[in-house]
């Protein structure tokens, strides 16, 4: 009897880890660098870390600091500078091809961010 039990917990955890790894792998959070000059001083890097925070920096300053929240392919923004800008918080809807983070929205009236996360690549 012992066969059979054994069989089925082994196919529950190979059925497990299928899901697993072919379900959607989340956000790609990581140190991304914009393909757009930023306020004619060159490209701005923007990490987003686990733990929700998000840090932008140009030309090795510290530009702004932030906050991310993810659902499915929703991401919230919200950064301090945007808020002279006229939005402190936008929705994105994010893609993740394996080499560039695309973000698109229609609503957010800060420019330099809506220009930055367009599109990114991972910083390696």
């Amino acid at each position: 009897m012992r066969k059979p039990i054994a069989f089925v917990a082994v196919v529950v955890a190979a059925a497990g880890l299928l899901v697993a790894c072919s379900g959607d792998e989340g956000f790609p959070a990581g140190t991304y660098v914009s393909t757009a000059s930023v306020n004619g001083l060159g490209p701005v890097t923007v990490t987003y870390h686990d733990d929700g925070t998000l840090t932008v920096e140009q030309q090795g300053e510290l530009e702004s600091e932030g906050t991310y929240t993810v659902d499915g392919d929703q991401i919230a923004i919200s950064d301090s500078s945007c808020g002279s800008e006229g939005q402190e918080t936008a929705t994105y809807t994010w893609s993740w091809d394996g080499s560039v983070l695309a973000m698109t929205t229609t609503d957010d009236a800060c420019e330099s961010r809506e220009s930055t996360v367009a599109e990114m690549t991972p910083v390696e």
